[in-house]
């Protein structure tokens, strides 16, 4: 993506970013109005999901600008799945220039699929690649990313990476260095893919990293202050829009703030690159296929 697009919209928003609190955002709509980050269900009329088995939720960070509609792009693709039973959770980037086929649409990168029909199209895209069954989606940006990050303190997080610094995302720090991230500082480590040597699968995999460094922060927080969550109650209220019952998203929330940082496993697909009609694209070996199968059959990745 390029710089003027203001980079990246993941979703750590949702089920699991709601109470995450640093990943609560908007999204700017074709129209330019400011949307509240959206939690539904994948698939409407489905009940409730119990937990007697894994839990799967789609995140999905879309690209509009606006006034621009034909800008809106899926350009962060997470399958997130969460295991009861275990109290582990996986997390699994799909790169957005992943070249598969769009249901109605022919073969095309699968960010594509946002612009053609919405979440749903996006939904059935990434079910019929992976044979998910996804519970729930979410979709988000960084609108209110830095804001939300600030008003809880930021996150702490160990640099793990070798990534020089760049002018694109202000990414700048040292690797095995530990930080207490603030908005901005936050958002440009999720943002940078310029210098990470792996470009868009290491900016991908950063993000999980992001996740899991929010959940820790905020177990940690709750800890030391039982009103944290209180707080991020009150974020959720300002910054969500809830599609499906406050109760079930509550339940599951809360749940979701059981499972340790330690237990969260966090990959991006396996993928080659190629060329098509002048356009890079990432290739889906078997490779990606094992992963998919592997998180799709009981939920945890290398399990």
């Amino acid at each position: 993506m390029s710089s003027r697009r203001k980079l990246l919209l993941f979703p750590i928003a949702g089920l699991i970013g709601a109470l995450l609190w640093t990943t609560v955002g908007s999204f700017q709509s074709a129209s330019g109005q400011t949307q509240k980050t959206v939690i539904a269900r994948a698939h409407a009329g489905e009940f409730a999901p119990g937990f007697t088995r894994p839990i799967f939720i789609l995140m999905l960070g879309g690209d509009a600008r606006s006034g621009n509609p034909i800008s809106a792009r899926t350009d962060s693709i997470h399958i997130v799945a969460i295991v009861p039973g275990t109290l582990h959770a996986s997390i699994l980037g799909i790169p957005r220039d992943s070249y598969v086929n769009i249901p109605g649409h022919g073969q095309n990168k699968i960010n594509s699929a946002e612009f053609f029909g919405g979440p749903q199209l996006t939904i059935q895209t990434v079910e019929q690649l992976t044979r998910c069954h996804f519970d729930y989606y979410t979709l988000t940006s960084f609108q209110g990313f830095q804001k939300i990050v600030n008003d809880f303190g930021g996150i702490t997080m160990k640099i793990t990476e070798n990534a020089a610094p760049d002018h694109y995302s202000h990414y700048n720090f040292r690797q095995g260095a530990t930080y207490h991230l603030s908005g901005g500082q936050a958002l440009a480590f999720a943002r940078d893919r310029h210098t990470r040597p792996r470009g868009d699968f290491d900016r991908s995999l950063a993000q999980g990293k992001l996740i899991a460094a929010a959940l820790a922060q905020q177990q940690a927080n709750s800890r030391k202050d039982p009103g944290t969550l209180l707080r991020a109650m009150g974020a959720m209220y300002r910054n969500l829009r809830l599609d499906i019952p406050v109760t079930e998203a509550l339940k599951l929330g809360l749940f979701v703030l059981k499972i340790k940082a330690t237990n969260v496993t966090n990959e991006v697909m396996t993928g080659g690159t190629a060329t098509v009609n002048g356009a890079s694209i990432v290739t889906v070996p078997q490779a990606a296929r094992n992963q998919f199968v592997d998180i799709c059959s009981d939920g945890q990745l290398g399990g």
